[in-house]
């Protein structure tokens, strides 16, 4: 990793931080109120869909077969079978495609329901699905950058990389702001 892809990341890292220390108290004006919230949950889901298009798409019916494959060979617990996957062009595309799928469906469905409780859950549910979306990001670069040309560059890599970890602090500030707000019975 470069000096200057270091010093981006660092500074999401400070900004994160900072915005944490200060939504600490719940006074923060993006996470202060449901309404709040709720705008920064949807801004946070643009912003990930913006630059998820930086990934390469994968045609459906390959998409389809590399889903199935795997799940598969993990049912019958065939390594032979998933590393001839591992080893497939859109193998890793497909994986990060579906895990940001997966973590803006889960954002999408945190306010659901107007119960405070049920909005916990599901933010926990969402901070699940942003983690294996890190994941899969990390395997998705480490296998890009082994391809030349690769399909991001420098500034695609810090943009998703400020994307989950933003899309991270909006889920844990939205869930400490609703314990917060959340009266005990």
């Amino acid at each position: 990793m470069t000096t200057m892809k270091y010093l981006f990341v660092t500074l999401i890292v400070i900004l994160a931080g900072f915005e944490l220390a200060h939504a600490e108290d719940c006074s923060s004006p993006l996470y202060k109120g449901l309404d709040n919230r709720k705008k920064q949950i949807r801004e946070t889901i643009e912003f990930i869909n913006r630059h998820a298009k930086l990934i390469e798409a994968v045609p459906p019916s390959e998409s389809e077969y590399l889903t199935k494959e795997k799940d598969d060979a993990l049912e019958n617990l065939n390594m032979r079978r998933l590393d001839l996957l591992l080893n497939r062009e859109y193998y890793y595309p497909n994986e990060l495609n579906k895990s940001i799928v997966n973590l803006n469906s889960a954002m999408k469905g945190i306010f659901v329901s107007g119960k405070l409780s049920d909005q916990a859950l599901m933010m926990t549910d969402a901070l699940d699905k942003a983690t294996l979306a890190s994941v899969a990001f990390d395997s998705y670069f480490s296998f890009d950058k082994k391809r030349k040309p690769s399909v991001l560059d420098e500034r695609g890599f810090n943009l998703i990389t400020a994307s989950i970890i933003f899309s991270q602090s909006a889920l844990k500030e939205s869930l400490r702001c609703t314990i917060r707000e959340m009266k005990e019975p």
